[in-house]
């Protein structure tokens, strides 16, 4: 919902192209890293920020490993 009817991946994004590939392929990185860039005061991943997309990371990982288990 955020990522149809907000400008999120606009702001964290130049193209369509990133987050439209980033929804099928890594969602919830994808979706950290736009709250990241949108939440920081600069517009970047300083600080305490990259922290947000790298849980996603980890959970798209950890979500994909477990489904290549079963």
């Amino acid at each position: 919902m955020l990522w149809l009817f907000s400008d999120y991946p606009a702001k964290a994004f130049d193209s369509v192209l990133w987050p439209l590939l980033g929804f099928f392929v890594l969602p919830a990185t994808t979706l950290g890293y736009e709250l990241a860039r949108n939440w920081s005061t600069h517009g970047s991943l300083a600080g305490g920020w990259f922290l947000l997309p790298a849980v996603g990371l980890l959970y798209d990982l950890g979500y994909t490993g477990a489904a290549a288990k079963r």
